[in-house]
């Protein structure tokens, strides 16, 4: 099994999903996924690392796949990352629907998965790392607003998590990030003259920065 394998194409057929098949243990086949521009025969996606799997590809527009990925052997993240690709603009979306360029893609997923796997319950005790989550989370945490500060953002007045919880019977979701500044509260919100506690400046949901953080590999691995 050495032929390129079609996994989807899009609508129109400019965008087509493929995968070289190979064998990564015994009987176990990967999907190594790559996207490419059948206009121009471009790659607009491909992992450098061959252990990704592609499970699934949806096409929710011409230009917006949904993959299902797998990372072999599997240990970490058992049941998969899902994102979402958009072609045109080079850009991925995951969790809540955050945006990260596609060349950041796969060192964010390797973070993902690195805190996935440092956050495992075990089947004993039923008691999670909390340390090692922790510690992750402030990494990446650390890692969002030393981006911001580098894009020249003005003085932050506040940074912080919120936005964690679950349904009934269904895993608990990682929290939102969010920081703001005082110039963006004002520019935002020109007639917002509240500052008590229940204000939009004290509430994250409202502030200019919010999202979900980035892992990347080398914070998850230092926790």
């Amino acid at each position: 099994m050495s032929d390129i394998e079609i996994l989807s194409l899009s609508p129109d057929g400019r965008y087509q999903v493929q995968a070289i098949p190979w064998e990564a243990g015994n009987t176990h086949w990967l999907l190594p996924p790559q996207i490419i521009d059948t206009q121009n025969g471009s790659v607009v996606f491909g992992f450098e690392d061959r252990l990704w799997s592609a499970d699934r590809s949806t096409w929710l527009s011409p230009t917006r796949v949904e993959l299902k990925l797998r990372k072999y052997p599997g240990h970490r993240g058992r049941l998969g990352l899902t994102v979402i690709i958009e072609c045109a603009r080079r850009t991925a979306e995951y969790g809540d629907g955050t945006h990260i360029e596609l060349t950041l893609l796969e060192s964010t997923l390797e973070g993902m998965l690195d805190l996935l796997g440092r956050t495992h319950l075990s089947s004993r005790t039923q008691t999670m790392n909390q340390k090692a989550l922790e510690q992750a989370l402030f990494d990446a945490a650390r890692h969002t607003l030393q981006k911001r500060l580098d894009e020249g953002v003005s003085p932050l007045y506040a940074a912080a998590f919120h936005a964690s919880y679950r349904e009934e019977e269904a895993v608990l979701s990682l929290p939102g990030f969010a920081a703001n500044s005082l110039q963006a509260l004002s520019e935002d919100y020109p007639d917002e003259d509240d500052e008590s506690f229940s204000s939009v400046k004290w509430n994250p949901a409202d502030w200019r920065w919010d999202g979900r953080l980035t892992f990347i590999a080398s914070a998850a691995s230092s926790a």
